[in-house]
């Protein structure tokens, strides 16, 4: 089990401040219950704050980014790692793993079924991918669609197409993505129970936001995000 005192100390990149900085904690915790070692794959790696908080915890972890910039950063902030520039659809190494992390990275990349079978390739047989990515059906969507705030619970706003968005899932597209890569889902929730915009979020106590945390465990469906652990199909 990770501590508070731990999640409290990283800056955690893939995400901004204020209520962001929450959910990433709340990623990171449940990273954590879903992930095993020894050998680990941090897609999108950023500038490896969450790699180095791998590398505390896994005796070997392997970060890679198609960003040479934030790859430089990268080695600044988790020397204990093997951190590689390149994009992940052309990534090579001579390793295995024993899971591969994919936090919010579905939702930006060209083709996500080609994306997903590189990581097949690359997981042990008994290996797994744990992925996250925003719902679509989330509830702060939902009524944010009832309000007439958005057209369509798929529709992109000009800032997520601005930050690289290239497509909201729901579970039942993000399964139907995994099962055509040739993974086997074999776990699926929901991260948190959010049912207002991040901004709106940000004052709310944290006994309030742990609260939402555990019922996700009741209604994956309308928690935002949604994960994904996968495992190979290969004997």
């Amino acid at each position: 089990m990770i501590s508070n005192e731990e999640l409290d100390a990283i800056t955690f990149t893939r995400t901004q401040g204020g209520f962001n900085k929450v959910i990433g904690k709340y990623i990171i915790r449940k990273t954590f219950e879903l992930a095993q070692g020894p050998n680990v794959l941090d897609v999108a790696c950023g500038n490896g704050s969450l790699t180095k908080f791998m590398t505390e915890h896994y005796p070997s972890v392997v970060g890679v980014d198609g960003s040479k910039k934030k790859i430089e950063l990268a080695r600044k902030n988790a020397p204990d790692a093997k951190l590689y520039v390149s994009m992940f659809e052309d990534f090579n190494i001579d390793v295995t793993f024993d899971s591969i992390i994919m936090i919010t990275v579905l939702e930006h990349v060209d083709n996500p079924v080609i994306f997903l079978r590189k990581a097949k390739e690359l997981l042990k047989p008994d290996g797994e991918v744990v992925i996250f990515v925003p719902n679509a059906l989330g509830l702060h969507r939902r009524i944010g669609k009832a309000m007439g705030l958005i057209k369509s619970h798929y529709e992109l706003s000009e800032n997520e197409i601005a930050i690289g968005h290239k497509r909201f899932y729901d579970k039942e597209s993000l399964l139907n993505d995994i099962v055509a890569s040739g993974l086997k889902p074999c776990e699926v929730g929901g991260l948190l129970l959010k049912p207002l915009s991040n901004r709106q979020m940000e004052s709310w106590d944290a006994e309030i936001v742990e609260a939402l945390y555990v019922m996700a465990e009741e209604l994956p469906d309308y928690s935002s995000p949604i994960y994904v652990r996968a495992k190979s199909e290969r004997l």
